[in-house]
């Protein structure tokens, strides 16, 4: 007596799942986008204004006391171009985020340290212009 014959079992593995991506929540995102703009023009306005000081660190050069007034003046476009920069990097940014359908409150805030880096080396930059 022989047992019968079973036909081989061939196991196919299961197909593969495609990744899980989670959507993005539309109201939180415009939300945060439109806190996180402000935020950005409002701190970025005030250092293109706080630059327009510059000028004013040279007024006390007179008589024997030197001034480098390109140095100051390269400390304000410095300020600019920082801010010039961050925007740039944030629309730029947050239109290929809008376009994937990804996050994209998070980009003036990165744009908003180029700004504030431009800010801090442009500071820096008129101080040593003028002697202490």
């Amino acid at each position: 007596m022989t047992m019968p014959q079973l036909p081989p079992v061939y196991v196919t593995p299961p197909p593969a799942l495609k990744p899980v991506r989670r959507l993005r929540n539309g109201v939180v995102d415009a939300v945060l986008g439109v806190v996180s703009w402000l935020v950005f023009i409002v701190v970025s306005g005030g250092s293109v204004f706080f630059s327009f000081f510059f000028a004013m660190a040279t007024d006390s050069c007179y008589g024997g006391r030197e001034c480098d007034e390109d140095l100051v003046a390269s400390g304000m476009f410095t300020v600019w171009a920082g801010v010039g920069a961050g925007f740039v990097i944030a629309i730029v940014g947050a239109i290929v985020c809008v376009a994937t359908k990804r996050y994209s409150f998070y980009w003036p805030l990165i744009g908003l340290m180029f700004a504030v880096g431009g800010l801090f080396a442009g500071v820096q930059m008129a101080d040593a212009g003028v002697p202490g």
